[in-house]
């Protein structure tokens, strides 16, 4: 069904609609949809039922093109309309569980919504810049909704609840700890702040839980998803993780520097090929990315472009791996003392041993005792 055919019928809706209601959709198979999803639905008296999706982009394009634009905050994603009929039946098909609640409004309150939908639906209207976090498809019906009740969504929700953005985005994919070990590389100390009631509501999950809440609307399943939830959690968690790669590599390293001298330079060699690659990749994506949450970083203390000195030679090559293990152990108090809050203890255990591998404390004792 193309847009056209769809947009004609979204004003007849908008001239009788008598109810409006919020879906929300539980996580899926693939990695997008881990998250859920939520739309709003338009029921008039005559007419097809419409509902309005914030969460529609081109996922057909290049992943590295996707990718890019999500890193230069251009992501483009735009409201698409469908018959409520035709949307549950998609997502029954996904085997995706489905809650509708009823918002119970007047008849103005119904009107306020169907007109800011219908205005947003606009061509020249439909187009939005994506935030995960602050501007996606469960904050755009958060906010529709608060704006037409004059406040009663956000009233005395400025609380912080009792965990983090990180921890948040981190419980639907625990089964992927390759996928939180990089988030804890790349991503800086915004999403280490706890969240406020309202902002949480950028879940599907915590937006159902408020409306239920603040506006009376309970939950009703629609459709319950047969299979069992999707992803299982990985045996550890992103600490654990962090620690059997930070083990792994500088165990793998050290027994390769014992075969012999030529094997040593090898693994010398890797240890800070390691920390150069860990660095560039940090410092260069803080670098290109208009992304906050990817611009200010504390794994970048841990990990310094300069590491390239390491490959050197000589007294100033000691001195200066000396140093980075010091600046890594300062880190490490910052954190405990909570001056730093992301979860930094992995990535720091990780650059100690690829500093020890280095053998920077070695040969610096050779060259003290030379002297």
């Amino acid at each position: 069904m193309g847009f056209f055919s769809l947009f004609l019928p979204s004003f007849l809706v908008l001239s009788a609609a008598v109810r409006v209601d919020v879906y929300t959709m539980g996580p899926g198979e693939e990695l997008f949809e881990r998250y859920g999803h939520a739309a709003i639905c338009v029921i008039g008296d005559t007419g097809p039922a419409l509902c309005y999706n914030y969460g529609t982009t081109d996922f057909s394009m290049p992943p590295e093109r996707l990718s890019w634009l999500f890193l230069r905050g251009k992501a483009p994603f735009w409201v698409s309309v469908e018959r409520l009929s035709r949307m549950v039946r998609h997502y029954r098909r996904e085997d995706r569980s489905i809650w509708v609640q009823h918002l119970p409004l007047t008849r103005e309150e119904v009107d306020k919504i169907a007109a800011a939908l219908a205005h947003d639906a606009l061509p020249e209207n439909r187009e939005y810049l994506y935030h995960h976090l602050f501007d996606n498809c469960t904050t755009r019906i958060r906010d529709i909704i608060d704006g037409a009740l004059d406040g009663r969504l956000s009233a005395d929700s400025a609380e912080p609840i009792e965990v983090s953005f990180r921890h948040l985005g981190e419980k639907a994919i625990l089964d992927h700890p390759e996928l939180i070990l990089l988030g804890d590389l790349f991503i800086g100390r915004r999403v280490d702040r706890a969240p406020t009631i309202y902002e949480s509501m950028f879940l599907p999950d915590y937006l159902r839980r408020e409306i239920a809440l603040r506006l009376e609307a309970p939950a009703e399943p629609v459709y319950v998803r047969r299979a069992p939830p999707p992803g299982r959690p990985a045996p550890v968690g992103g600490l654990g993780a962090w620690l059997i790669l930070a083990g792994g590599v500088t165990v793998g390293l050290e027994l390769l520097k014992r075969i012999g001298p030529r094997s040593r330079r090898f693994a010398q060699g890797l240890a800070v090929a390691g920390l150069v690659v860990l660095s560039l990749c940090v410092w260069g994506l803080m670098a290109i990315s208009a992304v906050p949450e990817l611009k200010l970083n504390e794994i970048a203390l841990l990990f310094l472009p300069s590491d390239f000195i390491l490959f050197g030679k000589g007294a100033f090559r000691s001195r200066y791996g000396m140093w980075r293990i010091i600046g890594v152990v300062i880190v490490l108090v910052l954190r405990v003392l909570h001056v730093f809050i992301q979860p930094l203890f992995g990535p720091a255990v990780l650059a100690l041993g690829l500093l020890a591998v280095a053998g920077m404390a070695r040969e610096r004792r050779r060259e003290r005792a030379s002297l």
